[in-house]
């Protein structure tokens, strides 16, 4: 409980230093070219440089950071045999040259089994409190070894992937120079070639040939599973955008200049404008701060549609993350401090909320929402700029979040900042 204090203490402290930006706190300037930012504005413009990004490594990983684990972690990332059919890499999804993400609205791996959700970019992963659009996850590890098993992605198994490792030389070699020698158990056990636990289906064929494993064995299978989640989550925390003209500009402004109507920099009128915005007017810095562009957290975005198909995102993926064998709090972490999950807890308002996404290359990031239905920045922004008729008097209110009422040349004005938070060049990872 101190620990929801503390958050909505501090929230309670960004939201009013935000809401100053729609009051007379901040400089009010209605000049159509180069507007000017106040002294706390130039302050709060700082806050959103990639700069200020944490160097902590993750605690309940002791691959993170690991310059082999990283080599090892990325040949994974990019090969099919981890799926069931060996045809689907943890990059068809999460491609690099689409943002570490992929551009159809919702995918479609398996036509008898589809996605419902958009898949969101790996950019700045890293720095996630919780992971998928639900927060089912706690560590980037954890996450990084489900889509091997959800049967509508990769549709694998952990058996299936101790037996490519085992049988693999190279990869054999590389797993035991991190992780030590795989134990002679699972060398000289006849493993099945797929087996998994299946919730809710103890009939399921992979789940039967799993419980016919002792549970001595099935332990170091998941031993050896989650070590390479582990590996994949090292690599994965290399996906960082800094190198953006937002952050040029950032780094670089002074009071001086934030008072200058001359000031020629990086960003143009139109995106400065879009920057007064942001962190005033139209709130976006509410749910969007920080060097990631985001709080981290879940909220309500109204889209009636999933509502109505029952995905109740964070409410249920709560739940999941509460049973999850390779949560924070498992045999398989590598911390033994306390974790969030001391201070987690399922409550009716969380039913329909889903993570703030970052921001950051959000114009290479398209289409947007967890449902993927909007195509473009300004659609986005347009539906948040009328949101409040989408909300029915039962619903959760959002305090933070109001119709922004944004008009047409402010709408550009926003697109053409969140064009500036992209890199302007790619790198090669």
């Amino acid at each position: 409980m101190k620990s929801k204090k503390l958050f909505t203490s501090v929230g309670y402290v960004i939201t009013v230093l935000l809401l100053l930006g729609s009051s007379n706190g901040f400089s009010e300037n209605n000049d159509i070219g180069r507007p000017v930012f106040s002294s706390l504005e130039v302050s709060l413009i700082k806050t959103l440089s990639s700069k200020n990004y944490s160097k902590k490594s993750d605690l309940s990983n002791k691959m993170s950071g690991i310059s082999m684990a990283i080599s090892f972690g990325k040949n994974l990332f990019f090969d099919p045999e981890l799926s069931g059919d060996g045809t689907v890499s943890c990059a068809t999804c999460h491609n690099p040259l689409m943002s570490w993400g992929n551009h159809q609205t919702i995918t479609s791996l398996r036509p008898d089994n589809p996605s419902t959700r958009h898949v969101p970019s790996l950019l700045g992963v890293r720095y996630n409190r919780w992971y998928f659009w639900d927060g089912r996850a706690d560590s980037l590890w954890s996450q990084a070894i489900k889509p091997i098993e959800n049967t509508s992605e990769m549709a694998g198994s952990r058996v299936q992937v101790a037996q490519y490792i085992i049988n693999t030389p190279s990869l054999k070699a590389d797993y035991e120079a991190l992780f030590g020698v795989i134990p002679e158990l699972l060398l000289t056990t006849e493993l099945p070639n797929s087996a998994r636990p299946v919730s809710g289906d103890g009939s399921h064929v992979e789940h039967q040939a799993w419980i016919k494993l002792s549970p001595k064995i099935r332990k170091e299978i998941n031993r050896l599973f989650t070590n390479i989640g582990k590996s994949i989550a090292a690599f994965e925390e290399t996906l960082v955008i800094k190198n953006t003209p937002f952050d040029e500009f950032a780094d670089n402004i002074t009071e001086d200049e934030g008072k200058s109507r001359t000031y020629t920099g990086v960003l143009s009128n139109s995106a400065l404008r879009g920057l007064k915005l942001f962190i005033g007017k139209a709130g976006c810095s509410n749910c969007h701060f920080g060097p990631n562009f985001s709080d981290g957290e879940f909220h309500h975005s109204f889209i009636r549609p999933v509502l109505l198909q029952g995905d109740l995102g964070r409410y249920d993926g709560i739940k999941k993350l509460l049973k999850d064998p390779f949560n924070g709090k498992s045999e398989f972490s590598d911390s033994k401090q306390p974790t969030k999950l001391d201070y987690v807890y399922q409550n009716v308002e969380f039913r329909g909320q889903f993570k703030t996404p970052s921001l950051r290359n959000i114009a290479q990031s398209y289409p947007y929402m967890h449902t993927g239905e909007f195509k473009t920045l300004k659609s986005t922004i347009e539906y948040y700029n009328t949101i409040s008729e989408r909300m029915s008097p039962d619903d959760h209110q959002e305090l933070l979040l109001k119709s922004l009422s944004l008009s047409d040349p402010e709408v550009n004005d926003l697109v053409e900042l969140l064009k500036t938070l992209s890199e302007k060049t790619i790198r090669n990872y």
